[in-house]
């Protein structure tokens, strides 16, 4: 049974959203596909309510994940936002790259912290992916979050960034109302909130104490869980606190997608969101 109508909204999107993502599926090697045409009216996106796909690292099944690729993507399917990671060059400068090292996502070796951005603008980020996507490069964070305007929201994990540099290149962006942020670096997340009282921040509680502890201590806008954290009960009590519950897993997890709708989570942090679809549309009432 639906939790509420923007659950519905959403799930009557899905039928098309689906057919685009088999879509998807069958270009990846290909010649990049004609999304115009795949969503030519706004009826035939996934709706930007109060439930909404988070796509994790882009939609990084289809595309190189960390690049102007697989946020793209994500544009074109409507989703209300995509999630990024955060780290810093030697020179200070803010990229976007999940690992430490640039081994497993460029063409290039070694620690991104021990490199200039004039060598890291330089890497290609795409073919390890496929020959499709040959020459896309890191994204320098300013310059994507300038590109990511008027687009789509951004989720920031930031690996390794300093706070204030990071808030100055959010503000200067003109994204600072239209971004989150998370660190598993307790003490970073606290720099922030005492460097800015208003941008929205995430935590990930753990247990029932921590949802309470982290509300007192870092006045957040969401809260994560994982599959080994999720609960109805811990949802419920995140929405009663007036704040959005979210949802994280990197695995084909149909049966907890169920779940969590079901719960009201809000915020899918997912790779398989066509099997997020199809189990959206299961739940609305005359599929």
């Amino acid at each position: 049974m639906l939790v509420n109508g923007t659950t519905r909204a959403v799930v009557t999107r899905i039928p098309v959203f689906v057919a685009a993502l088999a879509a998807i599926a069958a270009s990846v090697g290909g010649s990049p596909l004609p999304f115009a045409e795949v969503f030519a009216t706004p009826e035939a996106r996934l709706a930007e309510g109060r439930v909404g796909i988070c796509a994790h690292r882009g939609l990084n099944r289809y595309a190189p994940e960390n690049t102007y690729a697989s946020a793209a993507l994500c544009v074109e399917l409507g989703f209300p936002y995509v999630e990024v990671d955060v780290r810093t060059t030697s020179d200070g400068t803010l990229v976007v790259l999940h690992d430490e090292t640039i081994d497993r996502t460029t063409d290039g070796t070694g620690r991104v912290d021990r490199m200039t951005w004039q060598q890291v603008s330089k890497l290609d980020a795409g073919s390890w992916f496929g020959p499709a996507y040959a020459g896309q490069r890191v994204p320098r964070l300013d310059e994507f979050l300038g590109w990511a305007k008027g687009r789509i929201r951004v989720y920031l994990d930031v690996k390794d960034a300093d706070a204030a540099r990071l808030l100055a290149v959010v503000n200067s962006s003109g994204m600072h109302a239209e971004v989150f942020l998370w660190s598993r670096d307790r003490g970073f997340m606290r720099e922030v909130r005492s460097l800015d009282s208003a941008v929205a921040i995430k935590v990930n509680p753990r247990d029932d104490e921590e949802i309470e502890a982290l509300n007192a201590e870092l006045s957040p806008a969401l809260m994560e869980f994982d599959r080994k954290t999720f609960s109805a009960a811990r949802v419920a009590r995140v929405i009663e606190l007036g704040l959005r519950p979210m949802l994280y897993t990197n695995r084909d997890e149909p049966e907890l997608f169920r779940a969590a709708l079901n719960a009201g989570v809000e915020l899918f942090n997912i790779d398989y969101v066509e099997s997020f679809a199809a189990i959206a549309r299961e739940l609305e009432p005359d599929g």
